[in-house]
This record gives structure tokens, sequence and C-alpha cells, in this order.
């Protein structure tokens, strides 16, 4: 995952890509949005849709590269429109490290910019719950792809995730959604009369 492709590599910030964008985006911040926008949705919708895994994560690598450049009030609505965080959990739980590593990365880069608005989406939706799976996974047959993906995931838990930190709402909200799972269900209503 961490050095499997030059795709994986610019996502995480190696690379001419990564300066390229930070260039576009300084010579003109107001396009970047705009373009994010429009194109942002798009990518979630093929990603979610297709059946390719190389055009799965290349529209997952591209949704990463635009939460990464854009500011926190410039992806709030962006986000808000989406439904990429149901999404998310489903990507989280994928056997292909690809896919997997790339929706942590996403949900990552989107918990920090945005905790408070996307902390109980992610706890509802899932998201949570699967990068706490992730967590306390063991690899069947350990590789370098699902090594960096469990490390990764661990290191979100403990520095996101965590109550104490910037998206204690979510780890509350999980709470929150695990105690309401535990309530038995209410008593059935009363045999009618007889008549």
């Amino acid at each position: 995952l961490a050095g499997s492709s030059s795709l994986a590599q610019d996502v995480f910030g190696r690379g001419e890509a990564a300066q390229c964008l930070r260039d576009f985006e300084a010579a003109r911040p107001e396009m970047l949005a705009e373009y994010a926008a429009k194109l942002y949705p798009i990518l979630i919708d093929i990603a979610v849709t297709i059946v390719s895994e190389e055009m799965r994560v290349t529209c997952l690598a591209a949704a990463a590269k635009l939460v990464a450049a854009m500011r926190p009030e410039e992806l709030l609505p962006v986000v808000r429109a989406s439904q990429l965080p149901g999404y998310l959990s489903g990507f989280l739980s994928s056997p292909r490290p690809s896919i997997a590593g790339l929706a942590l990365l996403l949900a990552e880069k989107l918990l920090r910019k945005l905790p408070k608005v996307l902390g109980y989406r992610f706890a509802s939706e899932g998201v949570t719950h699967e990068v706490a799976r992730l967590c306390a996974k063991e690899a069947v047959a350990p590789t370098a792809a699902t090594d960096a993906l469990l490390e990764r995931a661990r290191r979100l838990q403990a520095t996101v995730l965590e109550p104490g930190v910037m998206a204690e709402a979510c780890a509350e909200s999980a709470a929150l959604v695990a105690r309401a799972e535990e309530v038995p269900p209410p008593p059935p209503p009363p045999p009618p009369p007889p008549p």
C-alpha cells in the first residue's frame, strides 16, 4: 500500500502531482473548490458502482487528493452533499488492501478536517466500527500492504477516534450507538379483548 504504486505514492504526498496541485490551488483557490464540488460526487459514484478494481482505486485516490488539497470550509459543502460516509465502511471492509487503505486515508483526512461534522456520521454509518474491526484484525497472510493497512488503522484509532482527541464526538457517538443496541425491544402489545 505505502509503496506499491506511483498512484499510492502521489496520494501520500510524494511525487510531482502533490506540488502541482498545491501550485494550482495557490494561483486559483476558488477554482479548486468549484472543481471539487463538481468532480467529487462523480468520483464517489464511480468508485461505488464500478466493477473494475483498478478504476475504483483511481477514483478513491483522486477523491483523497481533492480532500487533502481542500480547506475545511471548502470541503464542508462538498461532503455534506455526499453519501461517502455510508460508502466508506463498505470500502474499509474490502479484502483488497489498496481499496481499504484508500478508504482509511479518506476517512482520516475527512475526520481531521471536519471532526464535529463527520464524527456522528462516521459512527452511525459504521466507519468507526470498521476501523475498530481492522485494528483487531490479524493478517492471515502478512504482506507489506496488509501490515501498512493495519498499522495505519491502529494509528487512526489511537490518534483520531479515541476519546479526548479531535474526533471525540465520533467515539462518543459510537458508544451511544452500542448502548442503544443493548436496549431490549419493547414488550409486545397486550392481546385484544375477547369478543
